[in-house]
């Protein structure tokens, strides 16, 4: 036991300390106070070390120790100027990772406003959102003003000045998405607002990571990761199968559609001026089935039975659980698909993906058919296909009862009696 307590008091030793909790700063003319909270891991601390420089991150304007391991410092005649500080512990082994960083203006006068702070943006871990920005191109802040909103624009969840000039901020909140601002504050005035940044906190599956080009709108990024929380809650839900694999979403601004390869899904925005939330959200949802059916073995033989199950699922995930009805999205799918070119082709000839590719209106059709083949049975059913890539009309006839020609012939006589006027308004 004594080898045991001397091997551990040893590696211990060896360890750096870990980073200083809750450094805060005040101020006077000329002087500054720091006050922090010791290190909660690491090995022991023997003193520590402040870090001051004239930018974030700096140290050209301090790096002492202080020689005792005192968690306040009073400095004093300290010249006017910004201050950008952090506090490191220091031990046996070294000096170990520094504490969050503190901004003071010491001496400060202004004569006009500053300009609006620049590139807000926001990192969550758990429910641990941290916010960082540049200061303002002109104009002198002395702190800052955080704005949060549950839509874009507002302020109606948070309205605060964190009282630094520190250009980071982290807190904890809770689950959900939320949009955020920050202003630049002087005796003068207060500054216009930064950018928006979208924040979802515990939204997002741990599986998913998501690349955005910059010019995706916050609330296009709050609705894409709400979107991909729905689909693998739907998914575990009514196939009792989730995506398992981790999954990259990477999401461009030019161009317009969606494709799915290999765990890595692609969602081009060009035309989404033009749909609404639901129609943005059927594309997420469609594109992540792809995931689950490269997963479960779902089979692609039938470029219609293969696209038009996600995209029935895009819808359904969102009406089955109360986003909107499914009637009136019927409706308007069927309205789509009357027209005289499509109404000429037969469904089975939607297997082959050359003729589903280049036929405008296929993948609305191909819900239709999913949704047909469906029936009563609900959404479960589609699991019936699972790993059946091998004999997908074998698996077919089991998960729907019917075989593949007898459903042919009966969605035919069906689409023959389909309206061609459209009975309510298209929602998506």
């Amino acid at each position: 036991m004594a080898f045991l307590a001397r091997h551990a008091e040893s590696a211990a030793q060896t360890s750096l300390p870990g980073p200083p909790c809750t450094l805060s700063a005040s101020a006077g003319a000329t002087t500054v106070s720091l006050v922090w909270s010791p290190p909660t891991a690491g090995g022991p601390v023997s003193s520590y070390v402040i870090e001051a420089g004239s930018q974030p991150g700096g140290t050209n304007l301090a790096n002492l120790d202080t020689g005792t391991t005192a968690t306040r410092f009073d400095a004093t005649s300290v010249s006017a100027g910004t201050y950008y500080i952090r506090v490191r512990a220091k031990g046996p082994a070294g000096v170990g990772a520094p504490s969050n960083e503190v901004g003071i203006l010491l001496g400060a006068s202004c004569s006009t406003a500053p300009t609006a702070p620049r590139s807000l943006v926001s990192s969550v871990n758990g429910s641990t959102v941290t916010l960082s920005w540049s200061p303002p191109a002109s104009g002198v802040a002395t702190s800052y003003v955080l704005e949060a909103g549950s839509s874009s624009g507002t302020a109606n969840l948070a309205a605060f000045d964190t009282g630094s000039i520190g250009t980071t901020y982290s807190t904890t909140v809770g689950t959900g998405a939320f949009f955020v601002r920050v202003k630049a504050r002087n005796g003068c005035a207060t500054s216009a607002p930064s950018n928006e940044a979208a924040v979802t906190s515990g939204v997002l599956p741990a599986l998913f990571s998501v690349n955005y080009d910059a010019a995706i709108s916050a609330g296009d990024r709050i609705l894409i990761e709400q979107a991909a929380a729905l689909a693998q809650r739907y998914f575990a839900a009514v196939f009792r199968r989730s995506i398992a694999q981790p999954v990259t979403i990477r999401v461009f601004a030019d161009r317009s559609g969606g494709a799915e390869y290999q765990h890595v899904v692609y969602l081009w925005t060009g035309n989404w001026a033009i749909l609404g939330s639901f129609g943005r959200a059927k594309i997420v949802i469609h594109e992540l089935f792809h995931v689950l059916q490269e997963e479960v073995g779902f089979p692609d033989d039938s470029a219609w039975l293969f696209e038009g199950a996600a995209e029935w699922v895009g819808y359904r995930a969102q009406t089955d659980t109360g986003a909107i009805p499914y009637g009136p999205v019927k409706d308007c799918q069927i309205r789509g698909v009357t027209g005289a070119t499509l109404s000429a082709i037969p469904l089975s000839a939607f297997e082959n993906w050359t003729t589903f590719s280049a036929t405008g209106g296929s993948y609305t059709l191909a819900s239709l058919g999913v949704d047909a083949a469906v029936g009563d049975r609900g959404a479960l059913a589609l699991s019936g296909l699972w790993n059946a890539r091998s004999d997908w009309r074998s698996a077919f006839a089991s998960a729907f009862g019917t075989s593949t020609t007898a459903f042919y012939d009966a969605f035919e006589r069906t689409r023959r009696s389909w309206p061609t006027t459209q009975t309510s308004a298209c929602v998506y």
